[in-house]
């Protein structure tokens, strides 16, 4: 098949990964792909810093105008966007779109209807109630109303976990344009190969059970009340590292709680890190850490952590529990119960066979689940089919 990709993004971080995995898992199946955006993800963050924050001349423009003006320059790029997309779809000739979600971001359905064509569209997070609750959103019974009316209107929406679903259907959208697709992982990237004794090495970890975390670490994570109680940690704990392989506002007071608690030698904050080097650092973990999560969001870092063969010690939400197992491929604690997690990994790295069966079961997961960008871009195919086919 033709597809259109069309987004209204930078490209950059989680999102540009996103991007990027589903144009080439289209690829992969044999799909011919043309993008439609300001800043093209074609070369992809995939060589770039994973956990870093976004940066770029939009985010510098959003950051210093007024929630005001930037919102009408969100409504202001759908003549844009439409007079792009019309282009492409003349010299193109797709048989469907595929859109990632933007605020006010209409242009994608209104040349999909001109055109006679299906519209996938996905959406990530519901983003007039995130920016409402940031206090960054002007006109805020319009952005819901917008929300609702695209969301509606696509052909099918996928959205990445039951939470985010539930959102939407409380807003009105029809339940039956939505459908549930997690996010996923590429399993050669992340083939759970290598023993990440070179990168233990460079932080001075050899020897030590480690506790892993990626990301863009902020002070919700907990990391820092976890480091806090480091020295009180006995048994199978009491030489256990943290290796945090990223960065963030939360980065100073880790590290200043590991300190006071004198434990500074066992905890390691990386910086970023290129894309192409995390999988050695998820290797070098024992046990990866999902401390806290956004109650709607699929975490990429959890589906990596999987694919790398590492048990995952998770917070109890249910975006959480819809992707992990109890006790075959994960452990839950209570949220912000700190003593709690610090329980469930002491668990995992006194039972060394225990360990090895759930590092074995969490690789198995990925496969038995489908947490694969290739399935995921057969899924969006097959709702497109349909829809062509209904229309």
């Amino acid at each position: 098949m033709r597809i259109l990709y069309h987004h209204r993004t930078q490209a950059e971080d989680a999102q540009g990964i996103h991007i990027y995995e589903i144009l080439r898992a289209f690829r992969e199946l044999g799909h011919e792909v043309k993008e439609v955006a300001l800043v093209p993800a074609e070369n992809g963050p995939h060589t770039s810093a994973r956990n870093k924050p976004k940066g770029g001349g939009w985010s510098i423009v959003s950051r210093m105008v007024p929630s005001v003006v930037y919102e009408l320059m969100e409504m202001a790029y759908n003549p844009i966007g439409y007079l792009k997309l019309r282009r492409a779809i003349r010299s193109f000739r797709p048989d469907f779109l595929y859109e990632r979600y933007s605020l006010y971001t209409a242009c994608g359905i209104w040349a999909a209807r001109r055109a006679g064509l299906p519209l996938i569209l996905e959406i990530n997070a519901p983003l007039a109630l995130e920016q409402e609750r940031a206090g960054k959103l002007t006109f805020k019974r319009f952005a819901r109303r917008a929300e609702r009316w695209i969301a509606s209107h696509a052909s099918r929406a996928i959205v990445v976990s039951t939470p985010m679903k539930r959102i939407l259907e409380e807003l009105g959208v029809p339940s039956e344009r939505l459908a549930v697709i997690c996010n996923g992982v590429d399993p050669e990237q992340f083939s759970g190969k290598g023993s990440g004794d070179t990168v233990r090495e460079r932080y001075g970890l050899a020897d030590r059970p480690v506790l892993g975390f990626v990301g863009w670490v902020r002070e919700w994570h907990g990391l820092a009340e976890l480091a806090r109680g480091m020295g009180s940690w006995t048994g199978a704990m009491g030489e256990a590292a943290l290796l945090v392989v990223g960065d963030g506002p939360a980065r100073p007071a880790i590290e200043k709680a590991a300190e006071q608690a004198g434990v500074a030698d066992r905890v390691q904050v990386t910086g970023p890190v290129p894309r192409a080097e995390m999988a050695d650092h998820i290797a070098a973990f024992d046990v990866a850490l999902q401390p806290a999560a956004t109650p709607y969001a699929s975490p990429m870092k959890v589906f990596e952590y999987l694919a790398m063969g590492k048990p995952v010690v998770a917070c109890r939400q249910k975006n959480l529990e819809e992707i992990l197992t109890q006790g075959r491929d994960a452990l839950f604690f209570e949220p912000g119960d700190w003593a709690d997690l610090a329980r469930a990994a002491r668990d995992l790295l006194s039972d060394e066979a225990r360990l090895r069966r759930m590092s074995d079961a969490a690789r198995k997961t990925i496969f038995d689940r489908n947490y694969l960008w290739r399935e995921n871009a057969a899924r969006a195919v097959a709702l497109a089919e349909v829809s062509s086919a209904g229309s």
